[in-house]
């Protein structure tokens, strides 16, 4: 099955898009209640899981916002990611009125242009998928797992709260001793080893005796696990999905599944000029790491030039000022009206900015070239 341009047809008059945001959060119902407050649209809806690890409920009386009833305890790494995914695609699908487009974000996300621009953005770029994508093994992409071929050939379990690989990596050896080593040397050298053997098998183990080959007929991509999809393409790839339980089982087994799964399910069955190699997301990746970094005041004059319509990570507990920055340019940006436009002389008013690293690109950080 094939998604082509004629899927774009059905709501192309339309000026404003309706967004469904799709949000995974694990920490902070505050800070869910604040992203929803600003992205809240008379054309947006909100879709939210919390991780099930939380203690607290989640809940809401506005009329937009749903919460995933059946939470799933998320495990990073694990196919757990995707379950709660899936869990909040199928309940969005549900609902009455259909929206546009399926937005996926976590609770550390924030808008950085006001949400009317996004709604008339996407609102010129029906039925196109905004995914951050790259082929697998790409040379540029996790370099020390081999391109990303080590997490689709290697075999992935968990076990209780224990996470297991195959090939075994040295840290898991050393968890045993990492105690030992942290009341000897101190947090930050046992962190420092484990961090350095978390990239090491077991030599003679590099090559595991049970390969696991990817699915036959499909190419494997990867990419960032937050991406924006048109609800005809999202409603295919669910019925595709159901029709294909082996690529379904193959990924449990898949290591950081969810940076995997949607771009290697979208990208072998939906019609590449549709596929713009973007997810509207500035995100610090740089050098390239397991986990995003979080951002800082530092980071903000990068940030607001990338032309995004996110960022991420922002942490309100550590770095509660981004935010209040963040907010006050916006609804600058909501007066003044100079839609995306860089403002320097606010730039220039932020303390502690002018002496901030130069610009360089990241992982997700360019800004989207076409489709403006």
């Amino acid at each position: 099955m094939e998604f082509s341009e004629e899927s774009r047809t059905a709501n192309e008059a339309k000026v404003d898009a309706s967004i469904t945001y799709l949000i995974l959060a694990h920490r902070s119902v505050q800070q869910i209640h604040g992203l929803i407050d600003r992205l809240d649209h008379p054309l947006a809806r909100f879709v939210v899981h919390l991780d099930a690890k939380q203690s607290e409920d989640f809940t809401s009386s506005k009329q937009n916002v749903f919460t995933v009833t059946d939470r799933v305890c998320v495990e990073w790494g694990r196919f757990s990611m995707v379950e709660a995914t899936l869990r909040c695609l199928r309940l969005a699908l549900n609902l009455n009125h259909p929206s546009d487009f399926l937005i996926l974000i976590s609770g550390q996300h924030t808008p950085i242009r006001p949400p009317e621009e996004l709604h008339r953005y996407l609102g010129r770029n029906l039925g196109r998928v905004f995914m951050n994508y790259t082929p697998i093994p790409s040379p540029t992409r996790w370099p020390d797992q081999r391109g990303g071929l080590d997490r689709i050939e290697h075999w992935y379990f968990q076990i209780g709260k224990r996470k297991f690989g195959y090939p075994l990596r040295f840290w898991r050896i050393l968890f045993f001793v990492t105690p030992l080593i942290r009341a000897a040397f101190g947090n930050a050298v046992a962190q420092k080893i484990e961090s350095i053997a978390s990239q090491r098998t077991i030599p003679g183990f590099r090559s595991p005796w049970f390969k696991r080959k990817f699915p036959k007929g499909w190419i494997p991509y990867g990419g960032s696990q937050w991406w924006a999809l048109p609800r005809e393409i999202a409603l295919r790839t669910i019925s595709e999905m159901d029709q294909n339980q082996k690529f379904l089982k193959f990924f449990r087994f898949t290591g950081v599944p969810d940076e995997l799964f949607f771009q290697s399910l979208i990208l072998n069955r939906v019609d590449p000029t549709l596929c713009i190699n973007d997810n509207l997301l500035f995100e610090d990746r740089t050098p390239c790491t397991a986990h995003a970094k979080t951002l800082s005041q530092e980071d903000l004059p990068r940030c607001f030039k990338s032309g995004k319509f996110f960022a991420r990570k922002v942490d309100h507990i550590e770095h509660n000022e981004v935010q209040t920055i963040i907010d006050k340019r916006i609804k600058l940006q909501k007066a003044s009206q100079f839609s995306g436009q860089i403002d320097e002389k606010f730039l220039r008013s932020l303390p502690d900015l002018n002496n901030s690293a130069p610009e360089h690109s990241s992982a997700t950080g360019n800004r989207p070239s076409s489709f403006e």
